[in-house]
């Protein structure tokens, strides 16, 4: 058996990022942008104010019972500057896009990674910690948006990894719920992403970016592990989760038979009974 559906990770895994929200002198450059526009703030005071809308909007969410809260940069921006996000929806969107590429200091596609998840026969998802604002527009910049089927993003949901929402939303877009153990996630992180993945259900792929990892004692267990990561490997990798997709699908169409001995396993098949391991592959 294959896998059904493959969701990815994006910051990390797919791209290297770097960004500093504290240089003061990216926050002068967005103060000096917002004049041009006729908004004038001073670029301590936007960087203070935004640091503390972000924290606020996060106590709020969880106050409300969200564990991993995730506030859209939007709401924070709009809030940040003093305007109605509905009404300047617009100039909100590109004040996103300006203080992101100020606040940028690397952000460049890991190699390898196009031809990896090109090679990969299998419908593919996004499932990130990411800001609709602008991880779409970053992905597309290098190439990146047009391999996937669709995309979730934390900010749209207002929660993040490793809340197992963001994968059970993209198993139903799949129309995938009841087969989690048929699909795969990779990402780079173990608190987030093989946490949160199996939490849902899936098989989880940890890939390791640089050094060295140490897993947990206790806790969910990737079931496979990159390291270092090469996207060359990723086929490889999943190809070698084959038997574990044939016992997910033999347990889920014969519970408890799946984990029998060969000589025990007894399979209906029309209307005759085979008393051997039938063809599944």
């Amino acid at each position: 058996m294959k896998p059904l559906a493959i969701t990815c990770d994006l910051y990390g895994t797919l791209l290297d990022v770097e960004t500093n929200e504290e240089d003061l002198q990216a926050w002068t450059k967005f103060s000096l942008w917002l004049r041009l526009v006729g908004i004038w703030r001073d670029a301590e005071g936007l960087r203070e104010a935004y640091k503390g809308w972000f924290s606020r909007l996060e106590e709020a969410m969880k106050k409300d019972g969200n564990q991993w809260p995730e506030p859209d940069v939007r709401d924070v921006l709009a809030l940040t500057i003093g305007l109605d996000r509905k009404a300047n929806e617009a100039l909100i969107q590109e004040s996103a896009y300006v203080l992101r590429s100020l606040t940028t200091e690397r952000l460049s596609l890991r190699e390898g990674v196009s031809d990896a998840l090109l090679s990969l026969p299998y419908p593919k998802a996004l499932v990130s910690n990411a800001q609709a604002a602008f991880s779409y527009a970053e992905m597309r910049s290098v190439g990146l948006a047009s391999l996937f089927k669709f995309y979730v993003f934390s900010s749209d949901l207002g929660v993040r990894k490793p809340d197992a929402l963001l994968f059970r939303v993209a198993l139903h877009r799949f129309g995938l719920e009841g087969q989690e153990s048929m699909t795969v996630h990779v990402g780079d992180s173990y608190e987030t992403d093989v946490v949160g993945a199996k939490a849902a259900g899936m098989k989880a792929v940890l890939v390791v970016p640089r050094g060295t990892i140490q897993l947990p004692s206790e806790g969910p267990r990737p079931d496979a592990v990159i390291s270092p990561w090469d996207p060359k490997k990723l086929a490889s990798t999943i190809e070698g989760l084959r038997d574990q997709f044939r016992y997910n699908f033999l347990e889920g169409c014969y519970p408890g038979r799946a984990s029998l001995p060969a000589s025990r396993r007894t399979f209906n098949v029309g209307f005759k009974k085979k008393d051997r391991f039938f063809g599944f592959v």
